[in-house]
């Protein structure tokens, strides 16, 4: 048995699953030896896989990350799903392979969709590269799929397959191009303008001057009470408020609506479809997803929870991120949104914990569309902590 101090595995999918922090994280690995006529040892069975030492792991020089671009349920928005993969020559084929063939890892698959439903499949599982162009061969049930499905199809190997130099797929069935077309996907930039509340105004601030946005800049300049919290989307034409008093409104279109007035609530969330969550710090069970028409959706959360301190949506809109505190423990989860065709919740998956903090977190970001921002304190000095979804 070789015995070992296990920080992290990944799976046949390439999916990334640590080791809690404070958790046994040691592993016995069984070997059968088997003696030879000459008499001398010699290893006859071994476990499946690899063992890899954490810091070449980390150091990216036998594994890689490659986000697999899934899309959300509406079809809007590309989502990234974060796989490890060896860095060979073969890695485009392996990351096809995965779209092609496999599923979402498992705390993500109620909140995304896919091109690839089981009918396609890969008539070939290696990838022809030819300068920033790759070829997929597809089977010839391809040859049936509506204009929508094959671009979309195209989209999502087009998008996972960017970082390996790819610029353009090209579908074939039995070579055959099926010119495909490109699906638009909505951009998940941020705007590089701070988007801030001083004693000039609410806006963009460039050049030193705070740009008004329509429907919301005047509203906040005559709001009738203390403002402690704003959450915004991209564009900020709608806007989540949280006064002193804690309660929570919503302002957009030059109107002001008062959303939540529950006891202890925390600061809300604002996703990209307009809905503003909120729930109370001593209730993560209580969420409440509020609509345009204000109009409350009760959504089951985190059942095991005892605190919530922050929650942050992801910029497509298919992941929330919670700080919450359980057993006594903090830490950082993220779970899937499940949205109906128009993209109203309906429920949030399995909380996946991506990390664990030294404290409790104050706020939560998204830096981008795999990094998640927690702020927090090792009771002497603030931590910023940035830990990637799908990895350490």
């Amino acid at each position: 048995r070789l015995s070992l101090q296990q920080t992290a595995s990944i799976d046949e999918n390439g999916a990334y699953t640590g080791v809690p922090a404070g958790g046994n994280g040691s592993a016995d690995l069984a070997f059968s030896l088997a003696k030879g006529k000459n008499g001398q040892w010699r290893i006859a069975a071994t476990p499946d896989g690899i063992v890899l030492d954490a810091q070449s792991f980390a150091a990216e020089r036998v594994f890689a990350p490659y986000p697999l671009q899934y899309f959300d349920p509406t079809w809007t928005y590309l989502v990234p799903d974060v796989r490890w993969f060896p860095r060979r020559e073969n890695t485009a084929s392996r990351i096809v392979q995965s779209l092609v063939n496999g599923k979402p890892s498992a705390w993500l698959t109620n909140g995304v969709r896919t091109a690839f439903t089981g009918d396609v499949a890969l008539a070939r599982n290696a990838v022809t590269q030819d300068s920033q162009v790759a070829e997929v061969a597809l089977t010839d049930a391809a040859l049936s799929a509506d204009p929508n499905t094959l671009a979309r199809m195209r989209t999502q190997l087009e998008r996972s397959l960017i970082g390996l130099g790819v610029l353009q797929v090209k579908l074939t069935v039995g070579q055959r191009d099926l010119n495909a077309g490109a699906a638009p996907a909505a951009s998940t930039t941020v705007d590089s303008r701070p988007l801030v509340l001083t004693d000039k105004g609410f806006g963009f601030l460039s050049g030193g001057a705070v740009a008004a946005i329509p429907g919301v800049t005047t509203e906040l300049a005559s709001f009738p009470k203390p403002i402690v919290a704003i959450s915004a989307a991209s564009g900020a034409q709608r806007i989540a408020v949280q006064a002193a008093d804690g309660v929570v409104y919503a302002v957009a279109d030059g109107k002001v609506d008062e959303m939540d007035g529950r006891p202890g609530l925390i600061r809300p969330a604002l996703d990209p479809f307009g809905f503003i969550w909120t729930v109370p710090e001593r209730s993560p069970q209580s969420l409440i997803a509020w609509s345009t028409s204000v109009v409350p959706r009760p959504i089951a959360g985190p059942q095991d929870a005892a605190q919530i301190s922050a929650i942050a949506m992801s910029r497509d809109g298919s992941r929330l991120a919670m700080a919450v505190t359980a057993g006594g423990q903090s830490r950082v989860e993220v779970a899937a949104v499940t949205r109906d065709d128009r993209g109203a919740p309906t429920a949030i998956g399995p909380q996946s914990v991506i990390a664990v903090p030294p404290g409790v977190v104050s706020g939560l970001a998204w830096l981008d569309d795999t990094t998640v921002g927690a702020l927090t304190s090792d009771g002497s000095s603030t931590i910023l902590l940035e830990q990637p979804v799908g990895g350490p």
